[in-house]
């Protein structure tokens, strides 16, 4: 092998190339560098970033909230203008839109009936219906006397008596077809008389505590057996004698059918030992609840209510009958306490708190917002609302005495949940229309702006 003449000169040479040659390359990768740092500096990437309540992640809950604020925007106008001695509530899509004190005890009124709706359809049951029969000893069409007996139907009516009323009955069993049936049954003469029997339930005509104005008025006199709320014929009085006063109608619609009546009526018990010559049975009770709700039919109510006594006491009173409705709230409802006097609401003495009604409101939906008057349109509010936004749409009860006026109820909304109220207002004079009526007027205003509208289809790109 032939060696080098100088081996350091060649070692120190091969160090000076290399080093030149990094150098070189140190100064190609730094312009490199610098020109991808321009490029960078020049067209920055954006960060992509999405809002946590945008549109496109959470439409369901942007169309809820937008809807929500919509109907709040008009609460607080509402609640400020109302009269001290009110509460009131407001619910919608599972949110509290007010509540202004919501545990005072007010007096309600007709929203008694409510309660004495829900209560009989709990302890009496949907397909309750209340059951009328003839009886009596029948040898060749000829009978001594003729026993009507009472089952306590409230709306029980001569088939002409609707037209008279200012809310016309809406289920009625009419007394014609039962005495069609008698007449079915081969009656031809009766030799005594047509006997009322009003058995089942007590003979206390109207509610102590009730104002002796309201006596025979607003509601009663009361019996098992009332045809027509005990008036009689066309005279345009009611008799002090329910029963009798049905007997009357009973033995003049027999008459027109051609049957003799010899005897006077009069009230009496049944003997033992007659056949059943005819009944008669009213519409179930879940259309019953409907004449009670809509019309705010009075004797409907303390009916109801001493059925309820009779069923589950064996005393068809008020005073059993509240009994029962107390025993049945407390067991449902035992945060709440109702003072009940009552079954219609005529009383002064009832009470209890708009917290109260929001929860019946809310456990009973399915079938208590059909058996509500409609606004401008049915029962009690057929003159309310007409030229307001939710005509044709609320669903309400009234409830109104001196110095007291109330409103609970259902706003529907296409689609989606329902909007659920109560307003109870105590104050002087509220009962009058000029000044219950702006405040409705308020509420329906509220009310109307619940819309199903911006859903969530229409919120999402």
């Amino acid at each position: 092998m032939r060696r080098a003449s100088n081996p350091l000169r060649v070692v120190i040479a091969a160090g000076v190339v290399g080093t030149v040659l990094l150098a070189i390359l140190m100064v190609w990768l730094g312009n490199i560098a610098s020109r991808s740092e321009a490029l960078a500096t020049k067209e920055p990437i954006a960060p992509v970033s999405v809002s946590v309540l945008s549109v496109r992640r959470h439409p369901d809950v942007l169309s809820r909230t937008t809807r929500l604020n919509t109907v709040q925007s008009g609460m607080d106008a509402f609640v400020s203008d109302l009269p001290s001695g009110s509460c009131t509530s407001m619910t919608w899509l599972n949110k509290t839109l007010t509540a202004t004190n919501m545990n005072a005890t007010l007096v309600p009124g007709s929203l008694v009936k409510v309660l004495t709706a829900v209560a009989s359809m709990e302890i009496l049951g949907p397909d309750f219906r209340f059951v009328t029969e003839v009886r009596g000893s029948i040898v060749n069409g000829v009978v001594a006397d003729l026993f009507i007996v009472g089952g306590g139907d409230p709306v029980l009516v001569r088939s002409n008596y609707p037209a008279t009323e200012k809310y016309p009955t809406l289920y009625g069993t009419t007394l014609d077809t039962l005495a069609d049936s008698v007449v079915a049954s081969g009656v031809r003469q009766i030799l005594g008389a047509v006997v009322g029997v009003e058995s089942r339930y007590d003979t206390a005509r109207f509610v102590s505590v009730w104002p002796e104005t309201f006596n025979g008025v607003e509601a009663g006199p009361l019996g098992a057996l009332m045809s027509s709320d005990a008036m009689v014929g066309s005279t345009g009085m009611r008799a002090n004698e329910p029963a009798n006063g049905a007997a009357l109608d009973f033995s003049s619609l027999l008459a027109a059918r051609g049957v003799s009546v010899t005897g006077s009526t009069r009230v009496g018990q049944l003997p033992d030992g007659l056949t059943v010559l005819a009944t008669i049975e009213s519409a179930p009770l879940s259309e019953i609840v409907k004449e009670l709700l809509i019309n705010s039919d009075n004797n409907t109510g303390e009916l109801l209510l001493k059925e309820m006594g009779f069923k589950e006491k064996g005393e068809g009173s008020t005073a059993a009958g509240i009994t029962v409705v107390q025993e049945f709230l407390k067991r449902e409802y035992s945060d709440h306490t109702a003072l009940l006097s009552d079954g219609s609401g005529l009383s002064a003495q009832n009470g209890f708190t708009c917290s109260f009604v929001m929860d019946v409101l809310s456990d009973h939906e399915e079938w208590l917002l059909p058996s509500l008057p409609i606004a401008g349109e049915s029962g009690t509010l057929r003159d309310m609302f007409r030229t307001s936004p939710i005509a044709g749409i609320m669903r309400a009860k009234t409830g109104t005495l001196s110095n007291v006026k109330g409103l609970a109820g259902y706003v529907p909304v296409e689609g989606d949940d329902s909007v659920q109220f109560v307003l109870m207002m105590n104050a002087p004079s509220v009962d009058q229309q000029s000044v219950f009526m702006p405040h409705w007027n308020d509420l329906a205003e509220v009310t109307a702006l619940a819309s199903s509208s911006p859903s969530a289809s229409e919120l999402a790109p």
